[in-house]
């Protein structure tokens, strides 16, 4: 079997027309599913970051290390690497919650270290050309052009993103009567009452639900 590979935006417009019964894009145009699609990106996003990690040198004086929160935003793991990579030492966490504790400890994109592990740091990373180390998790990034590859891991991660459109195609629907009455007449479901769309919108919540449970993701706790 060839591994997953994860689609483009316009293939998930695709998928998601077609899995709307509305695969000419009449009743739900593409930048409607984009919203769809990202929305079902920051929901999987909330129950199963991508883990990452990044690698910083040279800091300066400042006691900081600011990190891309686009690349990181929960740190779980802070590490000091030689310039070959031979050797390697693992910063500790603060845990006193005290500013001048020391450890690393991660607040608004930067990393930051107490006192003892600065001055380390400084003799290492800037004098010794040592590198810093950051694991931990970040967001997929939401999906803009056509040619955008989403970032799904597996199939899961997929299906979560199909059913959350799915969802919100059918809450759309369920509100509004015109738009509904449009989803009959033009993407041939003339035979989809009032009612059975209800029963659609019920049935997907819970599939939902049960999806998001499936590929729930849990944290990392900073062992050092």
């Amino acid at each position: 079997m060839p591994p997953y590979q994860p689609p483009t935006l316009d293939g998930l417009w695709m998928i998601v027309g077609r899995d709307l019964t509305d695969p000419d894009h009449r009743v739900f145009n593409v930048s409607q599913l984009t919203d769809f699609i990202n929305g079902g990106i920051a929901e999987v996003n909330r129950v199963k970051p991508l883990e990452d990690r990044i690698t910083s040198g040279c800091f300066g004086e400042s006691g900081s290390v600011y990190v891309d929160p686009g690349a990181i935003d929960e740190v779980f793991q802070v590490e000091l690497i030689s310039p070959m990579g031979k050797n390697h030492t693992y910063v500790p966490r603060q845990r006193s919650g005290v500013a001048m504790a020391d450890g690393w400890d991660f607040f608004a994109g930067a990393l930051s270290f107490g006192p003892v592990w600065f001055a380390r740091i400084e003799e290492l990373v800037c004098r010794q050309d040592w590198s810093i180390r950051v694991w931990g998790y970040r967001p997929r990034n939401p999906l803009i052009s056509p040619a955008d590859i989403a970032e799904f891991r597996d199939l899961n991660d997929e299906q979560a993103v199909r059913l959350y459109c799915r969802l919100e195609a059918y809450r759309a629907l369920n509100v509004d009567r015109g738009l509904f009455q449009q989803w009959q007449q033009q993407a041939n479901n003339a035979d989809v009452s009032p009612t059975q769309l209800a029963g659609m919108l019920s049935l997907t919540e819970q599939a939902f639900d049960r999806q998001v449970k499936r590929i729930f993701l849990p944290r990392r706790i900073p062992a050092y």
